[in-house]
């Protein structure tokens, strides 16, 4: 068995009507580790729900998801994502309910300066970069 690639923190929220536990995950949860997330959430001592933060996940394949609706169908989590978090669109199309992170965990890169726009120059009939002359059609 190998050793789980993501790692759990766990930490209180406390607001003026309650304290809460988060969980924050890091890393990956995939087929390998899915079973072990499960339990380690499980294991964590506080009342339900607890507020997961996924934001910090680089990788989170059909398996991760599946693991995330399990605890979601016992009412165990509820699942926060930053709006740039690498999983979040993966989270949108798969439907699972997710509140938004109040503010970003990192900026989003620059722009690269050599990335190709949208721009189409009919009378070259190609795309171009921004300070470069159109390539040839």
């Amino acid at each position: 068995m190998t050793a789980p690639a993501f790692a759990l923190a766990v930490g209180t929220l406390r607001t003026a009507d309650a304290t809460r536990t988060t969980v924050t995950a890091t890393g990956e949860i995939d087929v390998t580790n899915a079973a072990d997330f499960i339990r380690s959430v499980e294991d964590i001592p506080a009342p339900r729900p607890l507020i997961v933060d996924l934001s910090n996940l680089h990788y989170l394949d059909s398996a991760g998801f599946a693991a995330l609706d399990q605890l979601l169908g016992r009412r165990a989590i509820v699942i926060v994502l930053d709006p740039d978090s690498p999983v979040r669109a993966a989270a949108a199309l798969m439907g699972l309910p997710v509140t938004t992170a109040s503010t970003p965990r990192s900026p989003r890169p620059p722009e690269h300066p050599h990335r190709l726009t949208r721009r189409w120059s009919p009378r070259t009939r190609a795309a171009t970069v921004p300070g470069r002359p159109a390539w040839p059609g």
